[in-house]
């Protein structure tokens, strides 16, 4: 497609080449349509033999037009991809930029800016007439050069200026592929062959034999219809010339919603009851009548006041979650009661061995040896019979003693 169609409107490009087809065709029928009618003067069945070649070429022709049809459409698609994706890498980079410290975040936030209002003002312009923009490398490299001086103090700046060139390297790859696309297009030949089949179409229509204005009005539709095909074929393709073609709306996108306000200041807002409080705009003293209360009382007042509101936040808070998970509820007040100490042990009361009655005789000395060994013998299973009732009752007292007996 001539390079000068693409400075006019999609719909004069149209019209302009369907005029040009419609002309050739009505000039044709006047001045080649004889010349060639001679051919086929003798012929008989000649209008037959001319629709049947007519409709074989349009089969192959519309094949034709149709693969180069996809074909640029495929291509303008993946250059809106290319651009998509570069400003999407354009972001990421910009987004970690602001994460360092003073001064690099300015310096580097800055330069970016600087490239996407190049880009959006002075690249796109370039590449509308078909020409490859080269300023912009200049921006990426003082921006690698910036980056390259920051030296990280902790693991997480390491973390991020990796993450930054890895980024930046992406982005670098994403602009290359952009540049290259300003020349992509469909290749001469093909557009050679897209010419000579559309002429030997007409050609066909020029043998046909009837009268003049149906000539006219035949050929003009038929010609003016593949001048429609072929127009819109030349529109899509280049990606970056002429009124169809490809927006610098992404990078615009951007500019607008990151690069206009610094991304470092923003406010952290907390979330939950606690954060639904309205702001009360302060009264000055003309307001208030002049009576202005003193600094330490109103900022006791307000510190009172914040800290009765998080008290009803907290306990919103745990009822919210209490309903949510009333087992987790339940298994936490088990946990709060206090662990009841083991009962203690009932002391043992070991009862006192039935003293046998001794004869009066026996404690004065009076008495035979049988007596004696009588109530020794009942002294020591009244004894037994205690040790056994303390055992019952307290096992693990007598489990510690030692096994062996003095």
């Amino acid at each position: 497609m001539p390079d000068f169609l693409y400075d006019y409107s999609t719909s004069t490009m149209v019209l302009l080449v369907v005029g040009s087809f419609v002309l050739l065709t009505w000039l044709g029928a006047i001045v080649v349509r004889p010349i060639a009618r001679s051919f086929l003067r003798n012929q008989a069945g000649a209008n037959d033999i001319v629709a049947y070649l007519l409709g074989a070429h349009g089969v192959y022709f519309g094949i034709l037009l149709g693969l180069l049809s996809v074909s640029a459409y495929g291509n303008f698609a993946a250059t809106e991809g290319l651009v998509a994706d570069e400003s999407a890498k354009l972001a990421a980079v910009y987004r970690d930029s602001s994460a360092y410290p003073d001064p690099f975040r300015e310096q580097l936030t800055k330069i970016l800016r600087e490239y996407v209002e190049y880009i959006v003002n002075e690249a796109w312009p370039l590449q509308r007439v078909g020409k490859i923009p080269l300023k912009g490398q200049t921006y990426l490299d003082r921006f690698q050069a910036a980056m390259i001086k920051f030296e990280p103090k902790s693991r997480a700046q390491e973390i991020l200026h990796a993450e930054l060139f890895k980024q930046f390297n992406e982005l670098l790859e994403a602009r290359r592929k952009r540049v290259l696309a300003v020349t992509s297009q469909i290749p001469d030949i093909l557009w050679f062959v897209v010419y000579i089949g559309a002429l030997v179409n007409v050609l066909w229509v020029w043998m046909l034999d009837m009268k003049l204005v149906p000539q006219f009005f035949l050929g003009g539709i038929t010609s003016a219809y593949l001048a429609t095909l072929i127009a819109l074929l030349g529109a899509m393709d280049k990606p970056f010339r002429g009124e169809v073609s490809v927006s610098p709306e992404p990078f615009q996108v951007i500019y607008e919603q990151m690069m206009t306000k610094p991304l470092s200041d923003s406010t952290v807002v907390p979330t939950g009851a606690a954060s639904k409080t309205e702001e009360v705009p302060e009264k000055t003293p003309a307001a208030s009548g002049g009576a202005a209360k003193a600094p330490s009382q109103s900022t006791e007042e307000e510190l009172k006041k914040v800290a009765e509101d998080l008290k009803k936040a907290d306990a919103a808070a745990k009822k919210e979650v209490e309903i949510a998970n009333p087992d987790a509820a339940l298994k936490k007040d088990d946990d709060k009661k206090p662990v009841a100490p083991d009962k203690p042990l009932k002391p043992v009361v070991v009862p006192k061995a039935k003293s046998a009655e001794v004869d009066p005789k026996a404690s004065t000395g009076v008495g035979t040896d049988a007596e004696r060994k009588k109530v020794a013998e009942d002294l020591k299973k009244a004894d037994d019979a205690a040790r056994r009732e303390a055992e019952v009752a307290n096992p693990d007292a007598a489990l510690k003693k030692p096994d062996g007996k003095p």
